[in-house]
Order: structure tokens, then C-alpha cells, then sequence
């Protein structure tokens, strides 16, 4: 039942229109505008200019001489009596270097911006907005988690709710959001997955992270290769090449075979691709979570490999050639959430005695320095390497239970319930078209 759904919705999207893109990215301050950052805003206007997609783009402090980007350069000679391990890096600042910036991420300046941009939009056009830069967390509710905007500045859910209102009715307006924290954001579409009044049926959006969860995404580094963040994959898929420039086959995101690359089928390319540690999720599938019964999200007996989402899970799984059965699973798990935790101890507890040494009255003998600080940078890394295995198998999990809940959906939802999931569905479905 769960395939005749999709089916029917996905068929029902409409003709392609004119995407109109609002591109924003930046960090709230200079330290924490890293050049990663930028790199997947210059990346992205190339994608867009190369297929004529009208673009505005608001970066940091905007068009203004003020420096907005932080990034490693070379190690440069110690001054005379100091003490500079070798290989230490550098933080330097510049200006961006990004052409045809519109203006900048000053909230107010910003707000004014988006506002116009979505006002403006002429019948028959969709809008994308796509967020670049750090997110933060309210802990005591997630749903007034914010982006981060230049001068630290704050753009809460519903200051870009909103925002979003400002669009013309039906027009359809999606949404990729790849900073830390950005589930909350599935909050654009609604307030209460069981309430109509609140549902926007024409708004859709990509988020690479919980609620609750950091996000891949924010090095100093210039090395394009080692990038594993949500918008590198997401829109490899939709350009059909990665950032190095290497074609990806049609057949590895056109899961439908109509010809076409869906921002939807961008999403589930970037599920199975990105070994990373995010956990990324579309409104459709938080959706499903937020709609289901409690004592369903805990039903591990029932299968559905009817769905999509199952079919995503066996090939993750055949990517790393694990098993699917629960107890293979569950071992892994333990297996990678160990290596995590060991890792992190010796991190921690190489970094402590590397502050003691630094703190020491005589001077910190170089060597001893030097040896504490690699081992706390190995540690370091296999912890990161340990939590985006951990990730992979989570994310088996979780499409798992996604299929299950569709399957849920069809049996115990009503008719509103389901038509709003077939809504989500469309709307994900969608392409991005000059």
C-alpha cells in the first residue's frame, strides 16, 4: 500500500518551474567563519550559474572590506624566546573571495533581504533556500533552535517561518538547511504533525542533522577532498558530479529512471554516500516520527521492504558488507560506540597533559610536547573515524524504522494524516530547473 502511495504522489508532481535560489552562509563571527564554509557557497553559485538558476547570495558581513573567513595557512617561524611546536597550525583571516554577493547575514539586513526575495516571486516559480553556516541549540526546547548570523546574530524556527509566510500561496518553497542542530527546522511545515490548521502542504525542506545533533561541516582546512558534509553529497546528486568533478552515474541518484534528479532522490543519494557522522532527514521522514504513537517507534518484529526506505537500509548495509539481522546489528553498534568512547579517553587524556606540560615554570621540553600532542590528534581522529562508522550503522536503524512507520501510516493514520505525508512527499520530489 505504502508504494502505491508514493507512487500516486510522486506522479502528481507538477510541471517543473523557474527556481528562484536564496543562498546564504557565514559564520556569526569572524572566528567561526570557517573556509569550508565558504568553499560550499562559491561551489554552489558555480553549480547554479553553470544551469542559469537566478541566485542571490548573502555571505558574513556582505560586500563591505571587513574580513569574514578564518582558514589554516603555513606554520611561520616562532618569535624570538617562544616555544612553537612544529606542524602547529595557523588560523589567518581574509576577506571572502565569493563574486556577486548581494549583501550580508546581519539579521536585520538579512530579514529584509529574504522578505523581499520570497515576496517577489512571479506565479509559476519555487523558491530555494539553503542555509550554509552554524546553527545553535535551545536544550530547554529544540524548537527555538536558530542560525547563526554575522555580528551573532540569531534566526529563530519561527523568525524564518515567518519569513517563508512571505511567499505567495501555492507557491512551492524548499529548504536545505546543513548546520549543526537543523531538525528543528522541520518546524517550517508544521506545528503539530496531527493539526491541519498549521500544515503548509507547498513547503518541504532537507536537514542534515537532529535537533539535538552536531553537524558535520565547519574545517579550516582548504582541502576540498576531505569535505564529507550534507551539501557536498546533496548537491553532487543534483549537479551529477562531485566536488572534484568526477560524474556520478545516473543510475546511482535517478532512482525512478524518468531522467530526472528529485531533491528527493539528491537526499537518498547523500544517505547512502556520505561517510560522515551526520544523521540528515527530510520533513517527510520527521514527519513520520513526530506523527507516530509512541509503542510504534519500538516495533522491531514488523518489516516492510515495500519501502524505499528499507530498500536504502539493505544497500548501506551491503556497502559495508554487514548483516541485517538484530543481533549482528546490535553488535556493531557496541562494537563502534566502544572504539568512540576509548578513543575520546585518550584524547582527553593526552590533551590534559599537554596543558600541564605547557604550564610547567621551566621550559616545556619540545619533544615530550610534540609526542602528546600527535597522540592526542590520533586519538582524535579515530574517534571521528569510530562515531561516522557508529553512524552508518544508526542510520540503518533509523531506515529501518522508517519503512515500519510508513507501513504504520497506511494502516492506522487517517485520511488527513496521509495525505499530508503524500503533500511532504510531492513536495521533496520536486526539481530544481532554470
Amino acid at each position: 500500500m505504502i508504494r502505491k502511495l508514493l507512487v500516486l504522489t510522486i506522479a502528481a508532481a507538477p510541471v517543473m518551474a523557474e527556481t528562484r535560489v536564496s543562498l546564504i552562509g557565514g559564520g556569526d563571527t569572524l572566528e567561526h567563519s570557517q573556509v569550508q564554509i565558504e568553499s560550499n557557497v562559491g561551489w554552489l553559485q558555480t553549480i547554479f550559474r553553470e544551469r542559469e538558476i537566478e541566485t542571490r547570495t548573502y555571505f558574513g558581513s556582505g560586500d563591505g572590506e571587513e574580513s569574514d573567513v578564518a582558514y589554516l595557512a603555513p606554520t611561520e617561524l616562532a618569535a624570538a624566546g617562544t616555544v612553537l611546536l612544529p606542524h602547529e597550525p595557523r588560523i589567518r583571516y581574509r576577506r571572502h573571495e565569493l563574486p556577486d554577493v548581494a549583501g550580508s547575514t546581519r539579521k536585520p539586513e538579512l530579514t529584509e533581504a529574504l522578505r523581499r526575495d520570497l515576496g517577489s516571486l512571479a506565479p509559476g516559480d519555487d523558491a530555494l533556500v539553503i542555509f550554509n553556516g552554524h546553527g545553535g541549540i535551545d536544550h530547554a526546547d529544540t524548537r527555538n533552535n536558530y542560525l547563526k548570523l554575522w555580528d551573532e546574530g540569531r534566526m529563530t524556527v519561527s523568525d524564518l517561518e515567518s519569513l517563508l509566510d512571505a511567499a505567495p500561496n501555492g507557491t512551492p518553497v524548499r529548504f536545505v538547511m546543513a548546520q549543526c542542530y537543523s531538525g528543528a527546522f522541520a518546524r517550517l511545515i508544521y506545528d503539530d504533525p496531527h493539526d491541519a490548521s498549521g500544515f503548509r502542504s507547498n513547503r518541504c525542506g532537507f536537514m542534515s542533522e537532529a535537533a539535538d545533533r552536531l553537524a558535520e561541516g565547519c574545517s579550516l582546512s582548504l582541502g576540498e577532498s576531505e569535505f564529507r558534509d550534507y551539501t557536498t553529497y546533496f548537491f553532487a546528486a543534483l549537479a551529477g558530479r562531485t566536488r572534484s568533478d568526477e560524474p556520478i552515474e545516473a543510475q546511482a541518484v535517478d532512482r525512478d529512471r524518468d531522467g530526472l534528479v528529485s531533491f528527493r532522490e539528491s537526499h537518498f543519494y547523500a544517505l547512502l554516500n556520505a561517510h560522515s557522522a551526520d544523521l540528515s532527514r527530510s520533513t517527510s521522514e520527521q514527519y513520520l516520527e513526530d506523527w507516530s504513537p509512541w509503542y510504534l517507534r519500538f516495533d522491531s518484529l514488523r518489516e516492510n521492504d515495500r519501502s524505499v526506505y528499507w530498500s536504502l537500509a539493505e544497500e548501506l548495509a551491503q556497502r559495508y558488507g554487514w548483516q541485517t539481522r538484530p543481533a549482528m546489528l546490535s553488535a556493531l553498534r557496541g562494537q563502534y560506540a566502544r572504539a568512540v568512547d576509548d578513543a575520546d579517553a585518550r584524547r582527553i587524556s593526552a590533551q590534559k597533559g599537554l596543558r600541564a606540560l605547557r604550564e610547567r615554570p621551566d621550559a616545556t621540553p619540545q619533544r615530550d610536547a610534540l609526542e602528546m600532542q600527535r597522540t592526542a590528534e590520533a586519538a582524535g581522529r579515530e574517534s571521528r573515524d569510530a562515531t561516522r562508522m557508529l553512524t552508518q550503522v544508526e542510520k540503518i536503524y533509523r531506515l529501518r524504522q522508517l519503512a515500519r512507520l510508513e507501513q504504520a501510516l497506511e494502516q492506522y493514520g487517517n485520511a488527513e494524516e496521509r495525505a499530508r505525508y503524500g503533500e511532504l512527499v510531492q513536495c521533496e520530489a520536486g526539481h530544481l530547473s532554470p
